[in-house]
């Protein structure tokens, strides 16, 4: 996946009213203008692509 198309998906998420769509707006605005803030940020982030990434895998095993 290209950053372009993480970014994208974050961007997607920006829109939900959820933590995670909380987590994606403060780091697509950069509140707080710090780079170690942002770096956590997008750790919070990773781990949402990994769960994402983790139910998708079982969806295709189920319909195997």
């Amino acid at each position: 996946m290209s950053a372009n198309d993480i970014f994208a998906v974050i961007a997607s998420w920006a829109s939900e009213d959820s933590r995670r769509g909380e987590h994606a707006r403060k780091f697509l605005s950069n509140d707080g203008n710090d780079p170690k803030l942002q770096a956590k940020r997008f750790g919070m982030l990773s781990m949402y692509f990994d769960r994402e990434a983790a139910r998708i895998a079982r969806r295709r095993l189920a319909a195997v």
